[in-house]
């Protein structure tokens, strides 16, 4: 099996085609992080969206892009240019001002907030962020949401779970799945190697799923 490795293109889409261009014939691409925060980055990534079958690996530039908590204030301009070249109208640094930045940005609040986090405070500055009528969707998970029923009724904002999907869209993937129409992406570990996959997630090398067994 012949697998190409490439690793650290930080959005230079010249040396990028360079590269592949003297892959030739392999059975599997593997995409090992720092991929886009670079010259090019909106280009870089639709460029490697049009490799089939790729297998794709989160590295540091991309955690800190989503996880602005320990990064460098002299890097974090470099993330959200990046950020914004790849489609952002605003960003925000997640500097402990992040709630009064948006509400700032929005006129006192977003309409709408999709929580993708929904832990270590992101849940408590979801609901924060979301304007007076608004309704704020929780699709991570991990923390708790604990808010005055009072800041509900009278702000008269939702909240609200959401799986990605209705549920009857989500019975049909898995009868798509089960039929071998789509690929899962899963890996299993035994329920003592826990902390295992506990640090695989948070260092970006599961793709899709981990998936404890008894």
């Amino acid at each position: 099996m012949r697998v190409a490795a490439l690793y650290d293109v930080h959005g230079n889409l010249p040396a990028l085609d360079a590269v592949l261009g003297e892959v030739g014939d392999v059975d599997a691409i593997v995409l090992g992080g720092d991929m886009v925060l670079g010259p090019f980055p909106a280009a870089t990534l639709a460029r490697l969206r049009e490799l089939e079958g790729a297998h794709w690996i989160r590295g540091n530039c991309e955690r800190g892009m989503v996880e602005q908590d320990d990064v460098d204030p002299e890097f974090a301009w470099h993330l959200r240019w990046c950020a914004e070249q790849l489609g952002a109208d605003e960003t925000v640094v997640a500097d402990g001002n992040q709630v009064q930045a948006v509400q700032d940005l929005t006129g006192g609040g977003a309409k709408v907030v999709l929580d993708f986090v929904a832990e270590q405070g992101a849940e408590q500055d979801g609901f924060a962020m979301t304007a007076p009528g608004g309704s704020y969707f929780v699709i991570g998970y991990g923390g708790q949401v604990e808010i005055p029923t009072l800041d509900i009724i009278s702000t008269e904002r939702n909240i609200i779970g959401n799986i990605v999907g209705t549920y009857n869209e989500l019975a049909e993937l898995m009868a798509l799945a089960q039929s071998g129409k789509v690929t899962l992406h899963t890996r299993t570990y035994p329920l003592d190697a826990a902390a295992d996959a506990v640090a695989d997630l948070d260092a970006g090398r599961v793709r899709g799923r981990a998936i404890l067994v008894p």
